[in-house]
């Protein structure tokens, strides 16, 4: 009986030992020299804990006086019970420790952007594309990229944004000049005074987005989300082209400025879903009819311009400068196509 109640005792003392020493293993992220410290403690609480297993058990043998097949049953259960509520605590800690680890690493992160701000060379570039790179991998898409500069230097040497997904974020004076997304995201996000000219989006998501004061000349959409889209104040779509878009519920402010938007008949079509005041700078605005020749084929286009001039003296403008096959107001009731 003495025997198996000094075996059961070290067993014990064995026993929390480990699971001190994995609890402050799983949070040992400091110094060596505390991990030290935090060794001789455990050492401690063990001791603690041998001392008080030995007096509640002595006190329940005198009580109680079981006999040894009692205690080896009583010990049995009790045993089990321990080694599960080890096993939870273990888990727990380990998910909260991971928890604590991701946060640390997006903490970090951000911060190497906020370093990186303001600059403009080729590495700072490098060094931005492959954080957001790891934040989208953390599953982190909220980022401030304020007056950060991530553009090509040219169509020829422009800068890939494969998959890259940034939601609820801020665009303020970001430059994306020469940048080519395909099957990224900027949703939810403000766009304000952003340069994404010379720039071409491919199955892209922007839905929700608030674009202001944008410079989006020379801009190609091809097959993206503009549902729900804001273009406010002054954002430049010169030159843009949109193809295969969706434009559900999309706004466009009266001070947009449009100049020879290209788009598709499916955009036209759309548009007439839209209500008068979701127009704004498309109700006064010109479509031209155009046929383009590539290669052997001919292929049909539509460009849309903002015009405050006679309807019959931009035709006759055009005409002597552009081959025009129609040529009509959004709200004119000759509009059709």
């Amino acid at each position: 009986m003495i025997v198996f109640i000094i075996v059961c005792f070290l067993f014990l003392f064995i026993l929390g030992l480990i699971v001190i020493k994995v609890i402050t293993s799983i949070f040992d992220t400091r110094s060596k020299k505390k991990a030290i410290t935090i060794k001789f403690s455990s050492i401690n609480l063990g001791l603690l804990a041998l001392v008080i297993c030995i007096l509640l058990i002595s006190m329940c043998c005198l009580i109680t006086q079981p006999s040894i097949e009692e205690v080896i049953s009583g010990f049995l259960v009790e045993l089990l019970g321990v080694l599960f509520d080890i096993l939870v605590i273990i888990i727990l800690f380990g998910y909260l420790n991971d928890r604590r680890e991701k946060k640390n690493r997006i903490e970090r992160h951000l911060e190497e952007i906020d370093d990186f701000r303001y600059w403009s060379s080729e590495e700072s570039k490098i060094r931005i594309l492959g954080i957001l790179k790891r934040l989208n991998k953390e599953g982190h898409f909220e980022v401030d990229l304020s007056s950060i500069d991530i553009g090509g230097k040219d169509r020829n040497n422009s800068t890939l944004l494969q998959r890259l997904i940034l939601r609820q974020s801020r665009l303020s004076g970001t430059k994306m000049k020469y940048c080519r997304m395909n099957g990224g995201e900027i949703s939810r996000s403000f766009l304000t005074g952003a340069k994404l000219n010379e720039s071409s989006f491919t199955n892209c998501n922007f839905k929700g987005s608030s674009i202001t004061y944008t410079d989006l000349s020379h801009v190609t959409f091809y097959n993206c989300d503009l549902s729900n889209c804001k273009f406010t104040e002054e954002t430049l779509l010169r030159n843009a082209k949109f193809v295969k878009v969706n434009i559900s519920s999309v706004i466009f402010d009266e001070y947009v400025i449009l100049e020879w938007v290209e788009v598709d008949y499916s955009f036209l079509i759309q548009l007439r879903s839209l209500n008068e005041e979701n127009l704004g700078a498309l109700s006064n605005c010109l479509v031209v009819k155009h046929e383009k020749i590539e290669g052997r084929k001919t292929r049909e286009c539509y460009y849309l311009h903002n015009s405050d001039e006679d309807y019959e003296a931009v035709r006759s403008s055009l005409n002597n400068s552009i081959s025009v096959n129609l040529l009509y107001f959004i709200r004119n009731p000759q509009f059709e196509f």
